[in-house]
């Protein structure tokens, strides 16, 4: 029974498309991945086309298909879930995890974010994005902290917003240094339950901080 296990396994290692190198402690399973790295060490890589264009780098571990797509180098990044950092070439000390999550970042560092879509356009540095398209559109603004499904969803450019709940600054564009928690009830249901929508519709607004049940409703 073991020798037949055996036979097993050896035969599926023949026809699986995959690659293995142990050489400094790197790991890279799946067709496509891990390019041709010349110096790195550290490196996990799993998943179909996963960091193709790996040439160096250290401590970076990518899982999922098209994940890290265009990494080349960078250190400490780790990146999960389909096409995760995408367009990210080197820079280091990012977390994306989720489909497509910090997909536009091409040099930022330092960011995490989590969720589906979370970050999905951002290129800035110190975000933290979690959540469903959680800052989605952001694009150049940074040291956000984003949190709830679609929170700053339109937000582009603005930076050093705290946005708590879902919703919450989902009309924000270009506003900094606002301060939004509570999520976004839905205006066409008269029993939602709390009816928050602290900061929903301020657009461009800066120095902002609204709390509660519809503050800042109409401020933009």
């Amino acid at each position: 029974m073991k020798t037949s296990i055996i036979k097993l396994v050896s035969a599926l290692l023949l026809v699986i498309p995959w690659s293995l190198q142990s050489q400094d402690g790197n790991l890279f399973l799946g067709t496509a991945t891990g390019g041709t790295v010349t110096f790195g060490d550290s490196l996990t890589v799993a998943g179909a086309q996963a960091g193709p264009s790996l040439s160096t780098g250290r401590f970076n571990t990518l899982y999922g298909a098209r994940s890290g797509f265009s990494l080349t180098n960078g250190l400490y990044h780790a990146f999960f879930g389909y096409a995760t950092g995408f367009n990210l070439t080197s820079t280091s000390d990012n977390v994306f995890i989720g489909n497509e999550a910090g997909w536009g970042n091409v040099s930022g560092t330092d960011n995490v974010n989590l969720g589906s879509h979370a970050g999905r356009l951002s290129t800035a540095s110190d975000n933290v994005f979690i959540g469903k398209s959680a800052a989605e559109n952001t694009t150049t603004g940074q040291d956000n902290t984003v949190i709830g499904s679609e929170a700053g969803f339109n937000q582009t450019t603005g930076g050093d917003n705290v946005f708590l709940g879902r919703q919450a600054g989902y009309l924000s564009t270009t506003g900094s240094y606002n301060v939004f928690i509570g999520g976004r009830s839905d205006d066409s249901d008269p029993y939602a339950s709390a009816a928050v929508s602290a900061g929903y519709a301020n657009v461009t607004g800066i120095y902002n901080t609204f709390v509660g049940a519809g503050a800042g409703r109409d401020c933009s």
